[in-house]
């Protein structure tokens, strides 16, 4: 597999990753949505006790580390910004992370999601605590900080080769760009 096959591979693996998440969300009060704090299990994040806690970046880090891509552990949206591939906006594919910034561009606040395409001057992410789920939702283009393409984690064995939904190698499936 080439290098350029390589990165669409794993992107597509994150997508499909991504895309099995959607729906699940917080519960509202004292409990909390076990899926989510599994997440952070997964991940080794001890402290992490409660869904009502910031999660986009837990969602985006257990959908990298379950693509065997690198991925970091911190709950802070702009700490994907230290993975290695650096995008332009005009090269993105489907599979990017995209990390974007909240009440101002300055502000520490932020948001981190995956690429699924553009809607006009919208990028539409998939992401985790969209509204309290794992959702698709546009966001303004001009929000964009960074823009980071998943890279193989070193110790990985590329772990999925197939579709999750119809089973076909990834090359000759067209499940992703359809259920979006």
């Amino acid at each position: 597999m080439n290098n350029g096959n390589l990165k669409l591979y794993l992107n597509r693996t994150v997508l499909s990753i991504a895309v099995e998440e959607i729906y699940t969300q917080e519960i509202t009060g004292e409990d909390s949505n076990q899926r989510i704090l599994q997440y952070a299990r997964d991940l080794g994040i001890k402290d992490y006790t409660n869904d009502d806690l910031s999660w986009c970046a837990l969602y985006c880090n257990w959908v990298l580390f379950k693509a065997g891509a690198i991925y970091t552990k911190f709950l802070a949206a702009r700490s994907l910004n230290i993975l290695p591939f650096h995008v332009k906006k005009e090269d993105m594919i489907a599979g990017d992370v995209v990390i974007l910034w909240r009440d101002c561009v300055d502000s520490w606040k932020s948001h981190v999601g995956i690429f699924v395409n553009w809607n006009d001057d919208n990028v539409r992410l998939i992401g985790g605590n969209q509204n309290d789920q794992v959702k698709i939702s546009e966001y303004p283009a001009e929000r964009i900080l960074y823009i980071r393409r998943p890279t193989l984690h070193p110790q990985s064995n590329l772990i999925l080769k197939h579709c999750l939904y119809c089973g076909a190698d990834f090359y000759s499936c067209q499940c992703v760009p359809t259920m979006l």
